[in-house]
């Protein structure tokens, strides 16, 4: 799995336009805008495939 790349199918551009407005100094290029709810929906599929390194 690519993360980046999964991250980009969860953009959501109207997201992304307030969080640039939001963050001073940021350049709306480089906010990819994801919402919460959904990072954490990816990250539980992360840790489901990946959970061996996930030891510390």
């Amino acid at each position: 799995m690519d993360i980046k790349e999964e991250l980009f199918k969860l953009q959501d551009e109207k997201f992304g336009d307030f969080n640039s407005r939001i963050i001073p100094g940021v350049d709306r290029k480089k906010v990819i805008g994801v919402k919460t709810l959904e990072l954490k929906k990816l990250a539980k599929i992360i840790l489901r495939e990946y959970d061996d390194c996930m030891v510390f």
